[in-house]
């Protein structure tokens, strides 16, 4: 068959289905020997015209006279030509001759790029980053780097800058490495103060040592001896001296005070304005006959004594006091007596020896009976010897009852017969509205047995004896018994 094609011919193992293929497009099929023609684009399609084992001199053949067929299209035939652009690099770039705008059948551009690092040979500094100049300073010697120091060689360098020695003072430093510290030591009246800074202030260290010498002398305000006296004193019998503050080494020189005592003390300063040194005997008393008058010694008539005041007395509760005699005229002063109470009254003095009768609760001791979420609710109270007891037991949903369940008393007993001589008991089955007579039988002097008493006979109480306890259930125990 006759043949027009385009200028494409695709020697290829796969369908050419990209621009610039077009209808008329020839392609060699390397993986079955087949040409085949482009007769549409949308979608690419291609048509055998030559087929079975072709070689490529068959093909080159075919092509040729394919080509022959070609119709020849000149340059001015092809209308809107596709434009060449380019992309320019920052450093590299490239300028298009021509008609670049429309030169080609398809668009196409050129993208400028750089690789690498310009060598030194080239022109360049062979490195991708500049370096620095940097320093750094001596503690007295230092470097202002100018300009723009940062990126301005091509590797980085670095100025250290040092100090050797030390700075002669013809160069107006020292001549030594380290300064001296003025220093002092005070004496102990004399003190120097060093002001500013005396650590490192002089070239050579230099030290100052205060001194004394002598007594400083009254005109300059000091005492004009080398110790100071004491000051002491010396009591009276009656009058007494402290001496504040501290008396020894407190004056110039040493001083002494005596107390002493003349006349009588005045009644005006709580005395007798008297001397009773040689008055006074047995059923003496002091008197001062008006007053303001002296204190005497004399005997106290009956008729000096006026009318008497009273003693009066506030009862206890229970404890009562009876005065006798006169009692509202009984003293010189008046007096009262509050009678009183302390503790308990004993047993052997007829009392109770507690000090309250309400009961208190205890907790008893319970085995082979788990009371799980029920509850126990046991009281006590103890007089003297006797002790009175209570408990009930309620059955919640957890609670359980092994074989033989005890439970102990407050407090032991003094015998198992006296243990289980009066308690009484029962049991109550909720749910059948029953009660049950329950015993308990001593197991030792502080744990009793739970038992149902049955005809002629005990039986210990089970899960399911005297019923099958549930929630709600009830074992209520009481009685008294004499303690241990």
């Amino acid at each position: 068959m006759a043949t027009q094609a385009y200028g494409q011919v695709y020697i290829q193992s796969t369908m050419p289905a990209e621009d610039p293929v077009q209808v008329g497009s020839l392609w060699s099929d390397k993986s079955t020997g087949l040409v085949k023609v482009c007769t549409s684009v949308s979608p690419y399609t291609f048509v055998t015209v030559h087929g079975g084992s072709v070689a490529w001199s068959d093909i080159t053949s075919f092509v040729g006279s394919s080509l022959a067929q070609l119709e020849t299209r000149n340059a001015s035939d092809i209308q809107n030509g596709a434009a060449l652009s380019r992309v320019n690099d920052t450093n590299v770039t490239a300028t298009l001759g021509g008609t670049p705008t429309t030169a080609l059948l398809t668009a196409a551009s050129i993208t400028l790029g750089w690789t690498g690092t310009l060598a030194v040979a080239r022109g360049g500094t062979g490195v991708g980053t500049l370096g620095d100049i940097t320093k750094t300073n001596d503690t007295n010697v230092t470097l202002t780097l100018g300009g723009t120091p940062t990126g301005a060689v091509v590797t980085s360098t670095s100025f250290t800058l040092g100090w050797t020695g030390t700075l002669a003072v013809s160069r107006g430093g020292t001549g030594v490495g380290t300064l001296g510290d003025i220093t002092k030591v005070n004496d102990t009246n004399v003190t120097l103060t060093l002001g500013g800074t005396p650590t490192g202030a002089v070239i050579t260290a230099t030290s100052f040592t205060l001194g004394w010498t002598g007594t400083l002398a009254v005109s300059r305000g000091g005492t004009g001896v080398g110790a100071l006296g004491n000051l002491t004193k010396v009591d009276d019998t009656n009058v007494t001296l402290t001496l504040g503050g501290t008396p020894t080494g407190a004056l110039i020189t040493s001083t002494s005070m005596t107390l002493g005592w003349t006349g009588t003390l005045g009644l005006a300063r709580g005395g007798t304005n008297a001397d009773l040194s040689a008055t006074g005997a047995a059923g003496k008393y002091l008197k001062q006959a008006s007053a303001g008058a002296a204190i005497t010694v004399t005997s106290i008539t009956a008729a000096e004594i006026t009318a008497g005041t009273a003693l009066t007395k506030t009862d206890d509760t229970n404890v009562t006091l009876t005065l006798g005699g006169a009692p509202t005229t009984a003293l010189l002063a008046a007096a009262s007596i509050t009678v009183g109470w302390t503790g308990t009254l004993s047993i052997a003095r007829g009392g109770t020896g507690v000090a309250s009768l309400t009961p208190a609760s205890y907790t008893p001791t319970l085995a082979n009976l788990t009371i799980g979420n029920g509850t126990t609710t046991a009281t006590q109270l103890q007089v003297g010897k006797i002790v009175h007891w209570e408990i009930l037991i309620t059955f919640g949903s957890t609670t359980t009852v092994g074989t033989s369940p005890t439970f102990t008393v407050p407090t032991a007993a003094a015998s198992t017969n006296a243990l289980t001589a009066s308690i009484y008991g029962y049991a109550i089955d909720v749910s059948a509205g029953s009660s049950y007579a329950i015993e308990v039988v001593a197991s030792t002097t502080s744990a009793l047995l739970i038992v149902w008493r049955t005809t002629g006979a005990n039986s210990p109480i089970t899960s399911t004896v005297p019923f099958t306890w549930a929630t709600g259930d009830t074992i209520r125990f009481g009685g008294c018994y004499f303690a241990a």
